[in-house]
């Protein structure tokens, strides 16, 4: 029994050593070569900028601008993936919140949010994200799974370009215009059906808009 598990942990440890070597970058550097695809078209103002500037798909440009951020959202959602592979750390609102749940207690920090001019509902809203934030903490990413992620993603950033070098072409607007706005939709889907993306999207969607003051500190 000892034998065949000494000889499973050194199956596994090979397999660790293997993968490391197959690609030992950090999990970022993954990411770097879809993101410097994306920002060769974004930084001069994506397909949108493309769109402003012929008559024929001037009045379609919401198209291209809406193509446009769903490429980005693919660009940050991978990046938040990497970030947090082994757990959200708690941004400024999760801190200022279970801080206080800690020294005060529920009840009295809900009195206190209350006297501060912040609805019920509000409080209700901050203190269920406060519990989200510490059970998401340490919550772990595969690595594997982020890096099929990332890589489910390099056709669509491949297709974004094509369309992008296309829109010059005066004779194929009409179709272009229909490339622009199938591949958007395509993209949603694409956003919802991949789970980790789909994940990244819904822990992002649970940070609540928070202003102490009502004029500064909000994020």
């Amino acid at each position: 029994m000892r034998t065949l598990l000494a000889l499973l942990q050194a199956l596994c440890l090979i397999f660790h050593i293997s993968s490391a070597e197959a690609d030992p970058r950090p999990c970022l550097e993954w990411v770097r070569p879809l993101e410097a695809q994306a920002n060769h078209i974004l930084s001069d103002g994506g397909m949108w900028a493309l769109y402003e500037r012929h008559p024929e798909l001037r009045n379609h440009s919401v198209y291209a601008l809406q193509l446009d951020s769903r490429i980005n959202k693919i660009i940050d959602m991978l990046k938040y993936l990497c970030h947090t592979q082994n757990g959200i750390p708690l941004n400024d609102l999760a801190q200022y919140l279970t801080y206080n749940i800690k020294t005060m207690g529920i009840m009295r920090f809900r009195a206190e949010l209350f006297q501060l001019g912040k609805s019920r509902e509000e409080i209700d809203t901050w203190l269920e994200f406060a519990r989200y934030a510490k059970q998401q903490e340490f919550r772990l990413l595969e690595i594997d799974r982020i890096r099929e992620t990332i890589n489910n993603a390099k056709p669509w950033l491949s297709r974004y370009e094509k369309l992008a070098d296309g829109a010059l072409d005066q004779s194929a607007h009409e179709s272009h215009r229909e490339a622009t706005r199938s591949l958007s939709h395509e993209l949603d889907q694409f956003l919802s059906d991949t789970p980790y993306l789909a994940q990244a999207i819904d822990e992002n969607s649970r940070v609540p808009y928070w202003d102490i003051n009502e004029s500064i500190g909000g994020s």
